[in-house]
């Protein structure tokens, strides 16, 4: 039996943000099994963390010593994972996306995409909520959506209004382009616009208590993988299906050489040495290495991805924090 689903573990931990590095490993195999799905030709439609589950659920809570002080009579449970691999489950709502072959009439009506609501609404691309053809892109669209969630501790775009909800895709990616509104269906057209001014009726909003932000603020840039987390993330929320980042192309993004623990940790060696040397009055010079090729495991069913990575397999522990301790 598989373990608690990433979505139960965050319930647990009261929607903590995830470290840095267990985000890492975790994205890293959420986006090889997309890129796995995509290359056979196979969109998910449903991202979410309670679609990710734990391969090991194995669990143990561990009681705080009784000198320690709380100002509530509840206590502070450390939740420790021994492993944390994970795989993408339940294909209820995946669908086949042939390659378009003008000499295979098979695949014509796969041109334009599809067209009809998909995905779970805090993970929903705007082209689904436009009533628009989607494909893969999609799926890009909602792995952005959960990386953010890993960084911030709860979903990013909590609401059940189409127009809050694409409001809040404004807040944090910018507005809405005048093209993609012209190209929203007639009915969603008249639904969510002002015919007039080609701006969302907000009027008729019903606005969610927490409003998604600016992009740039779920992180810190004073960490350089941070910065290209950012990058990569940013590549993944873009407005225009075919402006985002392919499944492909996103396993190629140097974040994840940024935030490999090696590579972090040869650059703190670096950095160490640049500051002896320079203690000494000598010129400190930084070496330069070439950044090993992403090695990865896939398993067809479920999809899965295992990494050679000594760090994946090492106890991780998810701390659920209580006000006043």
């Amino acid at each position: 039996l598989y373990g608690p689903s990433i979505y139960a573990i965050m319930s647990k931990n009261r929607y903590r943000p995830f470290p840095d590095n267990i985000v890492r490993d975790l994205s890293v195999q959420i986006c090889t099994a997309v890129q796995f799905l995509h290359y056979m030709d196979i969109i998910f439609t449903d991202l979410k963390p309670e679609n990710i589950v734990f391969v090991d659920g194995a669990t143990k809570a561990v009681t705080m010593p009784g000198n320690v002080w709380f100002s509530s009579y509840a206590k502070c449970v450390h939740c420790i994972l021994h492993m944390r691999t994970c795989d993408v489950f339940d294909f209820g709502s995946a669908v086949y996306e042939p390659k378009y072959d003008p000499n295979n009439r098979a695949t014509w009506k796969f041109r334009e995409g599809y067209n009809y609501l998909i995905q779970t609404r805090h993970y929903r691309a705007p082209e689904v909520v436009l009533e628009m053809h989607w494909k893969r892109p999609v799926d890009i669209w909602s792995i952005g959506c959960v990386i953010l969630e890993f960084l911030h501790g709860s979903m990013v775009f909590n609401t059940h209004c189409p127009i809050d909800h694409l409001n809040q895709m404004q807040n944090m990616i910018g507005v809405i382009p005048e093209k993609l509104i012209q190209s929203a269906s007639d009915r969603k057209f008249e639904e969510l616009f002002q015919s007039n001014a080609l701006a969302l009726r907000l009027d008729d909003a019903k606005r969610s208590r927490v409003q998604a932000r600016s992009l740039e603020t779920y992180f810190d840039f004073t960490k350089p993988e941070h910065v290209d987390l950012h990058d990569l993330v940013k590549r993944m929320l873009r407005w225009f299906a075919s402006d985002r980042i392919t499944a492909e192309e996103m396993m190629r993004h140097r974040y994840w050489i940024t935030s490999d623990p090696a590579t972090k940790q040869r650059q703190a060696v670096q950095h160490a040495q640049a500051h002896l040397h320079s203690h000494h009055g000598q010129t400190a010079v930084i070496g330069s290495f070439e950044p090993e090729r992403i090695q990865t495991t896939l398993r067809n069913a479920p999809i899965s991805s295992h990494w050679s990575n000594p760090n994946l397999h090492n106890r991780t522990e998810y701390t659920e924090y209580k006000a006043g301790f």
